[in-house]
C-alpha cells in the first residue's frame, strides 16, 4: 500500500526501483535489473536519463519522482489479481496468498 498524503495533478506518484544493468539479479524482456538504493542515487539516475519523472511540486516545495498520467501504459491492482487467483484451483503459494489477505482483512475490519 502507498501511504500519499499529496497528488500532484494529472500525475501519480512512483519511485524507480530497479535500474538495467548487467550486474542485476532480475531478468525480464532479456534484460538484467538490479535495485537501487538510496533515494538520492534514484534521483540522480533519474536526472541523467528520465528527467521528465522529476517534478518539482510547488504545494511541498521539493523535486519528488512521478509519472504523468496519460503515460501511463498498465496499472497493477493487487485486488484484480486477488479475485483472479479465488476463482481458479490454486497452487501453494497462491493458497497461502489468499490465506493470508483473509487475515488481513479480518483483522482489518475491512469491509470487502
Amino acid at each position: 500500500m502507498l501511504k500519499v498524503f499529496y497528488i500532484p495533478p494529472e500525475r501519480v506518484i512512483a519511485y524507480l526501483r530497479y535500474i538495467p544493468s548487467e550486474k542485476g539479479s532480475r531478468y525480464k524482456n532479456e534484460k538484467y535489473y538490479k535495485k537501487i538504493h538510496p533515494l538520492e542515487k534514484r534521483f540522480k539516475y533519474l536526472k541523467n536519463n528520465y528527467p521528465k519523472y522529476i517534478f518539482y511540486s510547488e504545494k511541498l516545495q521539493k523535486y519528488i519522482q512521478s509519472v504523468k498520467s496519460k503515460d501511463i501504459k498498465r496499472k497493477y491492482d493487487p485486488t484484480d489479481k486477488l479475485r483472479e487467483i479465488g476463482k481458479k484451483k490454486q497452487t501453494p503459494i497462491e493458497k497461502t496468498i489468499i490465506d493470508f489477505s483473509d487475515k488481513i482483512i479480518k483483522k482489518s475490519r475491512y469491509k470487502t
